[in-house]
C-alpha cells in the first residue's frame, strides 16, 4: 500500500473500520472508494499545502454523505446514480 499522510490517515481510519469506505491501491495514488456509489477520491502521499487536510476533509464528507467523489466532479453525475438524501 502506498504512503498516506498521517493527518489524512487519521481522518479515514474510523470509516475504514466500519466499512463505510474502502481503501484501494491505484496506479499513481491510493484511492478511497464509496462502495455504494463506486465513486472515489485519490489520496496524495504528501500534502501540497497547509489547506490540504481541510480540503480533503470537505471532500471526504461529500463522499460519505452523498457519494460524490472525483467522477461526480468531472462528469456531473454519479457512476451508479445514487441520490444524495
Amino acid at each position: 500500500m502506498r504512503y498516506i499522510d498521517h493527518d489524512i490517515r487519521a481522518m479515514i481510519t474510523p470509516y475504514l473500520r466500519t466499512g463505510v469506505l474502502i481503501l484501494e491501491d491505484g496506479a499513481r495514488h491510493a484511492k478511497i472508494r464509496n462502495p455504494r456509489t463506486q465513486d472515489f477520491l485519490p489520496l496524495a502521499g504528501t500534502p501540497s499545502d497547509h489547506r490540504c487536510a481541510r480540503n480533503f476533509q470537505a471532500a471526504l464528507r461529500r463522499l460519505i454523505e452523498c457519494g460524490e467523489g472525483l467522477i461526480f466532479h468531472k462528469t456531473g453525475h454519479l457512476p451508479h446514480m445514487a441520490a444524495c438524501q
